[in-house]
């Protein structure tokens, strides 16, 4: 079953059977069978070549302004971001997420699975383990860390090896933020002023 709904100059026929539209583009179209209508027979359908094409060109034109457009939106979003911000923000996404050993995504995450991601979807690769992150970038002193430093910790009495590491996320009246992942609370924001951080502490790192 069709119904045809006619318009100055063009014609859209809608089938009820397969709840589909279709404009017709063209000059002539002729089938090789009428088509049938209640109390209407055509055996041909013609169109207008001069308003078909200022409106295909038309509806071309605002498709293509408004996918330019939408693009342009978000590229230059990103671009006004800096890049350290943008890695503190990946962090940042996965505050509240559970610990788990060698976890890095948001089921389960450890210290350096947290960096090691953030830095990761910015096409950073650090090692995988804290220790060895340590090795990376300049050392710089504990007054002069700013977002997106990245700062070392030993928490194993019984050793002396680095075993946790920590993004700063914030500088506040000489108090550095950080976010990392503890075995007790999970992701989490701390302050390096905390009296454990700050007995744990080691050096402070840039790498970007």
């Amino acid at each position: 079953m069709f119904h045809i709904l006619t318009y100055t100059d063009f014609y859209i026929i809608i089938s009820k059977d397969s709840i589909r539209c279709l404009i017709l583009f063209g000059f002539k179209i002729a089938f090789s069978q009428p088509l049938y209508f209640p109390h209407i027979c055509f055996t041909q359908i013609r169109i207008q070549r001069y308003f078909m094409k200022k409106l295909f060109l038309f509806l071309f034109t605002a498709s293509l302004l408004v996918s330019c457009g939408g693009s342009k939106k978000t590229v230059s979003k990103k671009r006004n971001i800096p890049k350290t911000e943008r890695v503190v923000l990946h962090a940042q996404a996965f505050s509240g997420t559970k610990y788990k050993f060698g976890g890095t995504t948001s089921k389960g995450m450890d210290c350096s699975g947290l960096v090691y991601v953030a830095f990761q979807k910015e096409n950073i690769v650090l090692p995988r383990v804290s220790r060895d992150m340590a090795k990376k970038g300049k050392p710089i002193s504990k007054s002069s860390a700013k977002k997106g430093d990245l700062v070392f910790f030993k928490t194993n009495k019984n050793s002396k090896q680095i075993n946790h590491v920590g993004l700063v996320t914030a500088v506040k009246s000489g108090q550095i933020y950080f976010i990392h992942s503890t075995s007790s609370k999970g992701v989490l924001t701390s302050s390096l002023e905390e009296r454990y951080w700050k007995r744990a502490f080691v050096e402070a790192r840039r790498v970007l």
